[in-house]
Order: structure tokens, then sequence, then C-alpha cells
């Protein structure tokens, strides 16, 4: 399978799941605003179950690695 068919299948399993998920917080509480499932979503996108500090073995590095670099100086 291609590269691009790969990456597109992993979007409509994530689309998919995602909507699964909240069919089943509708039928678990009916009157759940539009509001609250956002952020049930937000929260379910995040939470990482078995693997709270990410998917890869090792030592979790600094975040602040990734910031944007002051050249100015150069």
């Amino acid at each position: 399978m291609p590269d691009n068919k790969k990456f597109s299948l992993i979007f409509e399993l994530a689309d998919l799941a995602e909507r699964a998920f909240v069919h089943k917080l509708r039928a678990q509480n009916p009157q759940i605003s539009d509001v609250e499932i956002k952020k049930a979503v937000r929260k379910w996108y995040q939470d990482r179950p078995g693997a709270p500090l990410g998917d890869s073995a090792g030592v979790p590095g600094e975040l602040r690695r990734f910031a944007p670099c002051d050249n100015s100086e150069s």
C-alpha cells in the first residue's frame, strides 16, 4: 500500500474512533452538551493510558528544546 494511502487510512480510522467515542458519550448521557462532548474528546485525545509520557522508550526529553532559537547574535 502506498504511503499516501496509509496516511489517509490513519486519519479515517482516527475519525471513526472519535465518532464511536462521541456515540458512546451520547448513549451514556443523552443530555450531554456539545461543549461537554468537545471537552471529553479533547481529554480523550490527550490521555495516554499505558503511555502517559508518550509512545517512545527511554527518558522523556525537555520540551524547551523545541522552542524557537534566538539567532540574532550570529
